[in-house]
């Protein structure tokens, strides 16, 4: 597998693990606590940094 493979990969993994972390923060399941205002800040952060690193990932090699 190659280096672009594998940070497409790790990419597409963080990004899905922040999304199912801001989607717990905004919508608890029954038998959890909501979320407070600074656990949903916090998880807006994360997927924001993980979007940031899936565009790089993913971003042609000459868009510099």
């Amino acid at each position: 597998m190659t280096e672009l493979s594998m940070e497409r990969r790790r990419g597409i993994l963080m990004w899905e693990a922040s999304c199912e972390r801001l989607k717990n923060a905004l919508h608890a399941a029954p038998h959890m606590p909501p979320a407070t205002p600074e656990q949903v800040v916090e998880a807006l952060r994360l997927a924001r940094k993980a979007l940031d690193e899936l565009e790089l990932a993913f971003a042609p090699e000459d868009a510099d």
